[in-house]
């Protein structure tokens, strides 16, 4: 099947040739998306936020990929799995949120971290993040930082995307909204330990750590 292209323009093109009116309302992040963190999202988190970056890296912030290329690797990912999207897709295939692995920089002090429990919003439709949860600077507390990301980490998180989307087309006529709750307990995994609530965007929005993962 073919990726409706046309309906898909960078974000940085002018909004005006592609956009609809009856997708308005597709920016706003749904409820049924916070809760959609699965058991197998939280068991493949095996590394610490604090985690030191790869001694092979040659200082990762600095290859942060932007908009542009976040665009291609979206595109990419599309076109080798066929996912089709169109404005006329039900939401849930428009916009698939995940958690990944991310880079952060404060902007005011320099200080740079890394974490493995960071969640943003994919929009298929306009091939997008069209939300990335930020993370407060423990010497800034004042300052949020969005998070930043590598080519290879990106495409791991849009596998991520990729199999989300695949699991609801095989249960397209499923409703995605239900009871799942959050558990008591957390699964981070080796010497790990999960970012503090009060310094995520993502845990001070719903009101629990996010890394808790739901049934």
């Amino acid at each position: 099947q073919e990726i409706m292209a046309y309906y898909n323009k960078p974000s940085w093109y002018s909004d005006n040739d592609y956009y609809s009116e009856s997708d308005e309302g597709d920016d706003e992040i749904s409820d049924e998306d916070d809760d959609e963190i699965s058991e197998e999202d939280d068991d493949e988190i095996s590394e610490s936020d604090d985690d030191e970056i790869s001694e092979e890296e040659d200082d990762p912030w600095n290859n942060a990929i932007d908009e542009q290329e976040e665009y291609v690797i979206i595109t990419e990912t599309m076109k080798d799995n066929n996912m089709t999207v169109n404005k006329y897709s039900h939401k849930k295939f428009k916009r698939v949120t995940v958690r990944g692995e991310a880079l952060f920089e404060c902007d005011k002090c320099d200080n740079r971290w890394s974490s493995h429990n960071v969640t943003i919003q994919v929009d298929l439709l306009r091939r997008r993040v069209s939300k990335k949860y930020k993370q407060r600077c423990v010497h800034c507390p004042q300052y949020w930082a969005a998070p930043l990301f590598t080519s290879d980490r990106f495409e791991k998180v849009l596998d991520k995307v990729a199999d989300k989307f695949s699991e609801r087309m095989d249960d397209d006529s499923s409703d995605e909204d239900d009871d799942r709750q959050p558990r008591l307990e957390y699964s981070a995994g080796g010497n790990g330990r999960p970012h503090k609530q009060q310094y995520c965007e993502k845990c001070q929005e719903l009101g629990r750590p996010c890394w808790k993962y739901v049934r």
